[in-house]
C-alpha cells in the first residue's frame, strides 16, 4: 500500500512539473509574441509536446499521472492568462508595442488550453481507471 501511495504521488508531482515545463519555455525563448504568428508558435512548440507528455502519462501511470498532468495544465493555463494580461499592456500603453490579436484571448487562450488538457486525459486514461457500472472502482 505505502508502495502503491508513494509511485501515485511521485508519478503526480513529476508530471506536474514536467508537463509545465514543457508548455513554457518557448515564451523564454521566442521573441515578439505580441505577433499573432509568434505567440502561436510558441503556443505550438510548447504545447503540442506537452500535451503528448499528458497523454503518455495518463495511459501510463493512470489517474495519478493524468491528473498530474493536468494539475499542471492548469499551472499553465495561469501563466498564460498572465502571460497575455501583460501583453495586453500594449493596447493602453503606446510605449509597449500592441498585440495584434484581441483583449478576449486573455481569457479563450487558458479556456482552451484547459479543455485540451482534459480532452487528452480523458482520452488516454484507461478503461479499468474509470470503474465499473455498479460504482466499485476495479483493482489493477
Amino acid at each position: 500500500m505505502d508502495t502503491q501511495m508513494l509511485f501515485g504521488c511521485t508519478s503526480f508531482v513529476g508530471a506536474s512539473f514536467i508537463s509545465y515545463a514543457l508548455a513554457i519555455w518557448p515564451f523564454f525563448v521566442i521573441d515578439n509574441q505580441h505577433l499573432t504568428g509568434q505567440f502561436l508558435l510558441a503556443m505550438a512548440l510548447g504545447g503540442v509536446p506537452a500535451l503528448a507528455f499528458g497523454a503518455y502519462c495518463a495511459r501510463k501511470y493512470g489517474l495519478a499521472g493524468g491528473c498530474g498532468f493536468f494539475g499542471g495544465a492548469t499551472a499553465v493555463g495561469i501563466f498564460h492568462f498572465l502571460h497575455l494580461q501583460q501583453l495586453m499592456i500594449g493596447h493602453v500603453n503606446r510605449e509597449i508595442p500592441e498585440p495584434e490579436f484581441p483583449e478576449s484571448w486573455k481569457w479563450i487562450v487558458p479556456a482552451i488550453w484547459l479543455i485540451a488538457s482534459l480532452v487528452v486525459v480523458l482520452a488516454f486514461l484507461l478503461r479499468s481507471e474509470f470503474g465499473d457500472s455498479t460504482g466499485k472502482i476495479e483493482s489493477r
